[in-house]
């Protein structure tokens, strides 16, 4: 176990094989989909540890991969889990 101080840290689900390696898409401000190859130190529990490609704050597309393609434009959905929300919805 190890403590990593300003890793950047990106969804599991985020990053894709390819026959190039690994990539994720992220979406920048135009909301359109562009391609980064990244490189993965390590991952644990759904999340992985970036060494390259990604930077803090960059929003990367989680689900949908199969319909996405560089230059796509991307409608964004934002997970929210806070607790009052999460219970607003169970009941």
């Amino acid at each position: 176990m190890r403590t990593l101080g300003g890793a950047t840290v990106a969804p599991d689900d985020a990053i894709q094989h390819g026959a190039e390696g690994l990539y994720a898409y992220v979406v920048n401000p135009d909301n359109k989909a562009e391609l980064r190859k990244v490189k993965v130190s390590h991952s644990n529990e759904g999340r992985s540890v970036i060494e390259s490609g990604l930077s803090p704050g960059d929003r990367v597309i989680t689900s949908g991969h199969y319909r996405v393609q560089p230059g796509s434009t991307v409608s964004i959905a934002v997970a929210n889990s806070t607790p009052a929300d999460t219970k607003a919805k169970q009941e």
